[in-house]
């Protein structure tokens, strides 16, 4: 068979293959040169008016202003060179320069500025409109037909105006947390929580699996999905907070050990002053720098210290002034209703662009931090051979969080666009979390209605068969009284 001479044959003379590596070098080469021109043609240098990051803001369009100097390679011609602005997440700012066109890919918006053979100091504006916050990035290329530019590349941060009424949802959020704090100081039982400690094996479990798995899982999800920094550092802020009180309802609900579930709640909460910082701190810096954010730390202590402070206050008021306490706790309730009213309809109403932040990540962040905890605590338990109603506390306490505790931390501590992108965790979290106790209360509620029809029907059997058997007990004494007086007549 003949074979192909592109191919070089191990039987050629050294003359043909000498031949063919030589054309086959050529070729390799003009292809090479000719992907070179069209990337490195022209060069493109820019000076921006502004500071970067460059700032937009939510329904603002803003004009930033470049000075753009162009020059060609190997003498080429600049002729009919235009200007491509565009930025990389077009969901998050638009470019609205209306006396440009648009070019046909992606976001882009292209400016004509001349055909001399140099260009210098060319001054070209592009407006930005923000539609959510978030991080981007503004990009400028030259391109002609033939050939194209570096990339110039400048970051982009979009930001939310701070209105009243984001002030007030976030006062909101604030107040609620306080109070909630303060009326479980009221309520809590020393007396309980002291007989509880007595065994603190199950509250040692429950701290650990708060304080040590659910960071852990929470670092691991958020540095490695490809998560905005913003809502990373949201989300690692949730996995390192303390237990919610919601658990503690889910736990009666669900025949659980209150009585341990509200000693950890409470414990959690008050290390929560020390473990959220520490875990900021050490693994929390990992994502600062990868998503090049400034924490004030100073701004996370105090806000700490005013979210537990209120706990030792309802503790005090209790020993000091239980009635004042008692108040405290019939008002609470009804405060806390008024306000997850108010959080619900004006609240989603000022954080709408949440649900517009949302992506398949996010969700599976967000859910499968608590249901990993409902798991992981589970586990724990049972293998450290703890009773069930144990177990069951220490899944819930694990795996529900307090989310208006990251929610406050980030809201006041951080800046930019990270202030209202770090709350998206949190909540979506929120809104998962119930999903499978709800599952799980229901299908509870319904044994335990099953259990007590069941034992209604057998109690009603009893009492049938008891006033049966009264009523052949009444027959007979009554026989035996009709043969008596029989024989006595």
């Amino acid at each position: 068979m003949k074979k192909i001479p592109i191919f070089v044959d191990l039987k050629m003379s050294g003359k043909h293959a000498l031949f063919v590596t030589g054309v086959v070098y050529m070729v390799l080469s003009l292809v090479s040169q000719t992907q070179g021109d069209k990337s490195t043609g022209i060069q493109l240098e820019t000076l921006s008016d502004h500071p970067e990051p460059l700032l937009s803001i939510v329904d603002e369009k803003r004009m930033f202003n470049f000075n753009v100097s162009i020059s060609g390679n190997s003498g080429k011609s600049l002729e009919d060179i235009k200007i491509v602005a565009s930025v990389d997440d077009s969901h998050l700012v638009k470019i609205t320069n209306k006396h440009i066109m648009a070019v046909g890919f992606g976001n882009g918006r292209e400016i004509n500025v001349g055909s001399n053979s140099v260009i210098e100091d060319e001054r070209i504006s592009v407006v930005l409109e923000g539609i959510l916050p978030g991080r981007t990035a503004l990009t400028l290329q030259a391109r002609s037909e033939n050939f194209s530019s570096n990339i110039v590349s400048y970051t982009l941060f979009v930001e939310r105006t701070n209105r009243v009424i984001d002030r007030a949802f976030t006062g909101v959020v604030i107040l609620l947390v306080v109070l909630a704090n303060i009326g479980m100081g009221c309520k809590v039982d020393l007396g309980i929580v002291k007989a509880t400690l007595k065994k603190p094996i199950a509250p040692a479990i429950g701290l650990c699996s708060q304080f040590l798995f659910m960071p852990l899982i929470g670092f691991t999800m958020a540095y490695n999905l490809p998560l905005e920094p913003g809502v990373a550092l949201g989300f690692f802020a949730l996995g390192c907070s303390p237990g919610g009180s919601a658990s503690n309802v889910y736990t009666n609900f669900l025949n659980g050990n209150i009585s341990l579930s509200v000693t950890m709640t409470l414990i959690s909460s008050i290390a929560a002053l020390g473990f959220i910082p520490l875990w900021l701190f050490t693994l929390g810096e990992l994502i600062y720098s990868k998503g090049n954010i400034r924490i004030p730390y100073e701004n996370i202590i105090t806000s700490l210290i005013g979210i537990v402070a209120p706990i030792f206050i309802g503790l005090v008021l209790q020993y000091k002034l239980p009635k004042a306490a008692k108040f405290c706790i019939k008002s609470v309730k009804y405060i806390m209703v008024i306000f997850f009213i108010f959080v619900f309809t004006v609240g989603v109403y000022a954080n709408i662009y949440i649900f517009y932040l949302i992506s398949p990540e996010v969700i599976l962040a967000s859910a499968l931090l608590p249901y990993l905890g409902f798991i992981f605590g589970g586990i724990f338990a049972f293998l450290t051979r703890q009773k069930f109603a144990d177990i069951i506390a220490i899944s819930l306490e694990t795996g529900i969080q307090n989310t208006g505790i990251p929610i406050i931390l980030c809201r006041l501590s951080l800046s930019g666009p990270d202030k209202d992108t770090s709350i998206v965790s949190p909540v979506i979290s929120a809104i998962f979390t119930p999903i499978p106790v709800m599952f799980a209360i229901l299908f509870v509620q319904i044994k335990e209605w099953r259990r007590k029809r069941r034992e209604a029907r057998q109690s009603e059997i009893i009492d049938d068969t008891n006033c049966d058997v009264q009523n052949q007990d009444t027959a007979f004494n009554g026989t035996q009284v009709m043969l008596v007086k029989g024989e006595n007549d």
